[in-house]
């Protein structure tokens, strides 16, 4: 199905479903795809600490690419 006939058939629906569709795409349930798990985002101290182990287990690799 085209997205052209998905909006054909959405504007069939009595107004009531039609705001039902509204408020899914709002939602952001539209943007979901099956078996994504949601986003997390660190904290500046988890971010800090991650950072400084990387960094002190990869010194070699960033002083080389610093060359």
């Amino acid at each position: 199905m085209s997205a052209s006939e998905i909006i054909e058939e959405i504007q069939r629906l009595p107004l009531s479903e039609q705001e039902q569709v509204l408020a899914f795409f709002l939602s952001g349930r539209a943007q979901d795809k099956p078996g994504d798990a949601p986003v997390r985002y660190a904290s500046d101290a988890d971010f800090d600490k991650s950072a400084d182990q990387i960094l002190r287990e990869r010194a070699e690799l960033f002083r080389r690419l610093a060359q």
